[in-house]
């Protein structure tokens, strides 16, 4: 009896000891958003700016739920701009130098060519804010489910199986129509 109650101990502190590791903790980055168009020959790019408030996982340095960040950017251009279709993307680090190194080569990459306007975007016309971390649950699709099932859930294929039919009129296939 006592061997399953140290058992049972042991499983249950492991985890919770598991489940610790694998959250994020709040800490403050440095970071600046870049947003760009492929129909557009205008990309912005914001000042580097300490979100104070930020969640970290501290075993891989990751931004937690980085996508909010981009966002962001992308709700204050389509607002604020009317800028549609806006690609954006978020660089951050808890370094400020480290990321100032990011920003200058970001700007000169798109600084060089002729063909993109880098506008830039200072911290009193944009500012990140940060987000409240929520813990989510992934979800799998499993090996054995059929993939009449994933497809009409909208779920991509493995690339192992084929799409039924020919490809539509105009699609992706090489030379004339068929």
């Amino acid at each position: 009896m006592t061997m399953r109650r140290l058992s049972l101990a042991l499983a249950l502190s492991l985890g919770l000891a598991r489940a610790w590791a694998a959250s994020p903790v709040l800490t403050g980055v440095y970071m600046f958003g870049f947003a760009a168009s492929f129909t557009d020959s205008v990309a912005y790019i914001t000042d580097i700016q300490m979100v104070d408030s930020a969640y970290v996982y501290k075993k891989t340095g990751f931004l937690a739920d980085r996508t909010l960040y981009a966002s962001q950017l992308s709700s204050w251009l389509l607002t604020n701009l009317q800028r549609e279709n806006m690609t954006c993307v978020v660089f951050f680090s808890p370094k400020r130098a480290s990321l100032e190194k990011q920003l200058a080569r970001v700007k000169k990459k798109y600084q060089t060519g002729q063909a993109v306007v880098l506008t830039p975007l200072t911290s009193d016309t944009f500012r990140f804010t940060g987000e409240e971390w929520i813990e989510s649950f992934e979800v799998q699709t499993s090996a054995e489910e059929p993939k009449e099932k994933r497809k009409m859930e909208g779920l991509p294929f493995d690339g192992s199986e084929q799409p039924d039919g020919p490809p539509a009129a105009g699609g992706f296939g090489m030379g004339g129509p068929q």
